[in-house]
């Protein structure tokens, strides 16, 4: 698997498991929006797995040393728990049938897990320069 494959993944990874955190409390004024955040929150589940192998493949081809290294290590321990948070809530809503106190409650969790883990990936990207090819100079 190239390593180029996180930055696609991650996109959906974050996009749509938030836009399932939105729209299950919108549900309850709109009950036609549970099944799209049903969509949603499934199809993230399976892009926050997919970004979280993509992402432990780069980090094994990662040219990174120490604070780097940390911050990629930071960063894929927020991935692991955006992944299971939503994962619980995928697990919660399908044995419950039903949006309550404590589904909002881990969606809100995972939200939040899933804006830190976004933000400490944008850092990794413009403070570390992690996974952006080095220009070569030209004459």
């Amino acid at each position: 698997m190239p390593s180029d494959w996180h930055p696609i993944f991650v996109h959906f990874a974050l996009a749509l498991p938030l836009v399932a955190s939105v729209l299950y409390p919108l549900s309850f004024a709109l009950p036609t929006a549970r099944p799209a955040a049903h969509w949603c929150l499934g199809l993230g589940v399976v892009f926050l797995w997919l970004a979280v192998g993509s992402g432990m493949w780069a980090t094994l081809l990662a040219d990174a040393e120490g604070a780097a290294r940390q911050a990629i290590a930071l960063h894929q321990y927020w991935g692991w728990a955006t992944a299971v948070l939503y994962s619980l809530s995928l697990a919660l809503i399908t044995s419950l049938r039903r949006v309550g106190a404590l589904l909002l409650l881990t969606l809100a969790l995972a939200a939040a897990s899933a804006v830190v883990t976004g933000w400490l990936g944008g850092e990794n990207v413009y403070h570390h320069g992690i996974g952006v090819q080095q220009q070569t100079e030209q004459p």
